[in-house]
C-alpha cells in the first residue's frame, strides 16, 4: 500500500512527488481520474478528467516544499568538501525532515529558506563532531 496522505510536492530536480507528511517519493503527482461528457466544436463524447488532485505544501507565507528542500540541498553542497553530490543532499534532506515531529508547514515552526539553510548548518555541525572536526 501507498502513501495516502494529499499533500506533498514535485520535486523538480530529482524528478519525484514528495509526501509533506510521511515523505514517501511517488513517480507522479497523485491524481484521480473518472469520465466526463464533453460536448464541444472539436470533441464530443467521453474524456477522461482528473476528479482529484493532491494538494501542492505550502506554508503560510507561500513557501513550497520543493523550494524548501531546494534551500536545504543547496546548502549541503555548498558547504561540504569534496561537494556533496545532488542527490545524496536531497536524500539527507528528506532525511532530516523525516525526523521533524511535525509535517512540512506545521504552523509552530519556522519553514522559511533562512530556516532551511539553518537546519542545513545544524546538520553539517554533527556531521563535523562526527569526523572530529
Amino acid at each position: 500500500m501507498g502513501c495516502v496522505h494529499k499533500r506533498g510536492d514535485w520535486i523538480t530536480e530529482m524528478a519525484f512527488w514528495l509526501c509533506a507528511d510521511c515523505w514517501s517519493r511517488l513517480d507522479a503527482w497523485p491524481r484521480r481520474y473518472g469520465s466526463a461528457v464533453v460536448t464541444g466544436e472539436y470533441r464530443s463524447g467521453p474524456a477522461q478528467v482528473i476528479i482529484w488532485e493532491a494538494e501542492k505544501a505550502v506554508t503560510h507565507d507561500g513557501l513550497s516544499l520543493n523550494e524548501f528542500l531546494r534551500c536545504m540541498v543547496r546548502r549541503f553542497m555548498t558547504r561540504t568538501r569534496p561537494q556533496m553530490a545532488r542527490d545524496d543532499a536531497y536524500d539527507l534532506a528528506i532525511d532530516v525532515l523525516k525526523v521533524w515531529p511535525d509535517p512540512f508547514g506545521h504552523i509552530d515552526y519556522d519553514w522559511s529558506r533562512e530556516a532551511a539553510r539553518e537546519i542545513a548548518d545544524e546538520e553539517l555541525q554533527h556531521f563535523d563532531r562526527a569526523e572530529g572536526n
